[in-house]
C-alpha cells in the first residue's frame, strides 16, 4: 500500500448485509486505527462507510468524537451507491456483486423517485 498512500487516498468499507451474526465489534475502528502506521493516516482523505446500520453509525460517532476527533470529518456514512458515486467515479472502484444487488433491491424506489424529479 505504500505506493497508494504516498498521496491522498480514500477507503471504502461496505457494511452491506451486516447483522447480529456478523457485525463489527464496537471498537473495530479504534483497533484498525491503532494498528495502521502513521504514514497511512496522514494522507487518508476520506473513509466511506457504505450501507451503515444504526449501530455502526453510533460506534463510529463515539470513536471519532472521543478517541480520534481529527478523524471525524473524514468518516462519511453513505446510504446508497448513487451517493458514493458523487464522491468516487464508478469506474474507480470494484463493487462486489452482492453489494450491487442489495443496493438495487433496497434503493431502487429512491433511484426511481430521483430520476423522475419528484
Amino acid at each position: 500500500m505504500d505506493h497508494i498512500t504516498v498521496k491522498e487516498y480514500v477507503m471504502v468499507y461496505f457494511h452491506t448485509l451486516t447483522g447480529e451474526h456478523n457485525h463489527l465489534d464496537t471498537d473495530f475502528l479504534k483497533k484498525l486505527y491503532d494498528i495502521v502506521d502513521a504514514k497511512f493516516k496522514k494522507n487518508l482523505r476520506a473513509f466511506y462507510f457504505v450501507h451503515p446500520t444504526f449501530r455502526s453509525k453510533v460506534s463510529t460517532w463515539f470513536f471519532t468524537t472521543f478517541s480520534v476527533s481529527g478523524l471525524k470529518e473524514k468518516v462519511h456514512h453513505i446510504e446508497n451507491l448513487q451517493q458514493l458515486f458523487t464522491c468516487i467515479l464508478p469506474e474507480q472502484i470494484d463493487i462486489p456483486p452482492f453489494v450491487l444487488e442489495y443496493d438495487t433491491r433496497v434503493n431502487s424506489p429512491y433511484y426511481t423517485t430521483q430520476s423522475s424529479g419528484l
